[in-house]
């Protein structure tokens, strides 16, 4: 028997596609997509806007605090998206409000949800789905930032390797399949850090029979690994923004539709355009941009190439890490600094900055890279 589950990549209600999410406008919004998401056996999307349901609540961080309203999350349950996954770098951006509101509005309109709850707990739990007599485990996570969970407040199910271990472990007990959604990654690099690569081929050989990334803001390759798909970037669903409109990677991204017979595992990629010239998402041909997927996957499948990219990526942006850093670079300013001189150069949103450098485990390695390139033994 075969079954088909579609899995897309972020979906945020901004700028131009607000008014047509506020008005239900379904068929406008995803128009020859709608087709592909309703025949599949189960659809899923990564919800990346908590809504608010009164008045905005931001949390302290850097970057944007994205929102989002409960007209939304009709609007995905309409199209015939079966799940939405919350563990993402925006979940928590309006708070302990906006994850209860979230997590409470997909209750009551029956949406299924994985990867985010009202603490580490909740948000920890594999979410286990019957489709066609078969059991699916779907575990989501994300990299370290600003929306985690702790055990005293809600937020997303944070990258940790040993939990990861643990639930594929027990994942693998209780379903014939094992699907890990992961968000991580560089925004606007195209490719994953080699430690992405191999850290996901190790999820595999702990038992997920796919594993599936996005966060990037464009579309990456994938690989078969042992016989499991690992897609390394679908790019962006549903998500305007003018700065980056028409860019050629913000406005294109991936539909992954998984197909699941005994005990083999298939799958179809279909390209689609989100967001450009018109406000919504549309079907492309299927060799739309076959070869710059081709080329993706030439550099994934040879780790030499794929150190050569990150490490090249990597230099263009020392010196905006550096400054980003703060980092004085001399004693003069150095002992100006500590004598209070200077006043308090690091301002809070500079600290905010910092902390998400530090903990974020993909700007993390680019830090790391970003030393050992300039840093000589």
């Amino acid at each position: 028997m075969l079954i088909s589950i579609l899995i897309a990549g972020d979906l945020v209600p901004h700028e131009r596609t607000v008014p047509l999410f506020e008005a239900h406008k379904t068929d406008y919004l995803f128009g020859d997509i709608l087709s592909l998401i309703r025949e599949s056996d189960f659809s899923v999307v990564n919800f990346e806007a908590p809504i608010i349901l009164d008045k905005l609540t931001p949390i302290r961080k850097s970057g944007p605090n994205l929102y989002s309203s409960l007209a939304a999350m009709e609007v995905v349950k309409d199209a015939g998206f079966d799940m939405i996954t919350l563990a993402n770098n925006h979940f928590r951006d309006q708070g302990q409000s906006g994850v209860c509101n979230t997590l409470s509005c997909a209750d009551s309109i029956g949406l299924n949800y994985v990867g985010g709850g009202k603490n580490l707990e909740e948000a920890r739990k594999i979410s286990y789905q019957c489709i066609k007599d078969k059991i699916f485990a779907f575990i989501n996570v994300c990299e370290h930032e600003y929306s985690i969970a702790e055990d005293e407040y809600g937020g997303s199910n944070p990258y940790d390797l040993i939990n990861i271990h643990h639930d594929i472990i027990e994942a693998r007990k209780r379903a014939d399949y094992v699907i890990l959604i992961i968000h991580a990654g560089i925004e606007h690099y195209p490719l994953p850090s080699p430690r992405m690569k191999r850290e996901y081929r190790y999820f595999v050989e702990l038992g997920a029979d796919v594993v599936i990334n996005h966060h990037q803001h464009c579309c990456s390759g994938y690989e078969v690994y042992q016989g499991k798909p690992i897609f390394y970037g679908l790019g962006n669903f549903c998500f305007d923004l003018k700065v980056y409109r028409n860019n050629g990677m913000w406005d294109k991204g991936w539909l992954v539709r998984l197909l699941f017979e005994d005990n083999n595992i298939g799958f179809s990629l279909f390209p689609i355009q989100q967001c450009a010239n018109t406000p919504n998402v549309r079907l492309l041909e299927s060799d739309a941009f076959a070869s710059i997927l081709d080329n993706l996957n030439q550099i994934i499948g040879d780790d030499r190439l794929l150190e050569e990219e990150y490490e090249q990526w990597v230099t263009k942006k020392t010196k905006q890490r550096i400054s980003q850093l703060n980092a004085f670079g001399n004693k003069f300013f150095d002992k100006l600094y500590k004598r209070g001189w200077l006043g308090n150069l690091h301002s809070i949103q500079r600290l905010y900055l910092i902390k998400n450098l530090l903990y974020c485990e993909s700007h993390l390695d680019v830090l790391r890279r970003i030393l050992k390139l300039n840093i000589k033994k």
